[in-house]
């Protein structure tokens, strides 16, 4: 009896985890709760075998603008063929005060359209007051991302 459980909690885990891989594509998070001196960390990878060239559907980021964003690629080689990874990585800050959701993003695949979670990001007020007409110049930076830079001192 003991090992027909056995057998029947390794098949689980093994299907659970075959379901796991199914989906090529997942995002993240870093903070659900922050504030408007705060930003957000927003990821997204793909992990795909497919040989096409692969575009994720991006969501809208209401209530949030994107301060800076990036991406990343690796390719690996192996008998099952080329493997790429994709991340793309979204610091986002918040418009306004509020509960905003940030969409599922998706990608499509061989055919086939494969999805991510969606999030819900709640932004409180901070120490900082947004400016009047901040959410309406999404090209701002976020104030605590500003750098003070000095100017270099050119000597002749």
């Amino acid at each position: 009896m003991k090992k027909i459980l056995l057998a029947f909690i390794i098949v689980s885990v093994f299907n659970i985890t075959l379901s796991f891989a199914d989906n090529p594509i997942w995002a993240e998070v870093d903070k659900t709760k922050i504030t408007t001196d705060e930003v957000v960390t927003y990821k997204i990878v793909i992990d795909s075998l497919s040989k096409d060239t692969l575009k994720p559907h991006l969501p809208e980021f209401e209530g949030l603008y994107v301060v800076s964003s990036s991406q990343s690629s690796n390719i690996t080689f192996s008998r099952e063929g080329a493997k790429t990874v994709l991340g793309f990585t979204f610091i986002l800050a918040p418009k306004e005060t509020g509960k905003f959701t940030i969409g599922p993003a998706s990608v499509e695949v061989k055919g086939e359209v494969y999805s991510t979670d969606s999030f819900e990001i709640e932004v409180t007020q901070g120490k900082r007051q947004l400016p009047d007409g901040y959410q309406s110049q999404p090209s701002r930076r976020h104030p605590k991302l500003r750098k003070s830079r000095k100017q270099p001192e050119i000597i002749l």
